[in-house]
């Protein structure tokens, strides 16, 4: 059984880079190209995807404590 690998995806920065690329706003195909395109990466040949994760959330603010060390 082969290794599995994920791919997480930040939605912010990828909607960003390719509003660069396309000169607008991208739509939900040109997001599905881009994780292909991901996928199909020739490091990647021997590996099963086990899911494609994507979030989008806004920057955090305030003060934050880390919830490991306090």
């Amino acid at each position: 059984m082969p290794s599995k690998f994920a791919i997480l995806v930040d939605g912010g920065f990828i909607k960003k880079k390719l509003q660069q690329r396309h000169k607008h706003f991208p739509t939900v195909d040109e997001i599905e190209a881009e994780v292909t395109r991901i996928k199909s990466h020739s490091l990647l040949a021997a590996y099963a995807l086990l899911r494609v994760y994507f979030y989008d959330a806004p920057p955090a603010a305030g003060v934050l404590t880390n919830p490991l060390d306090g």
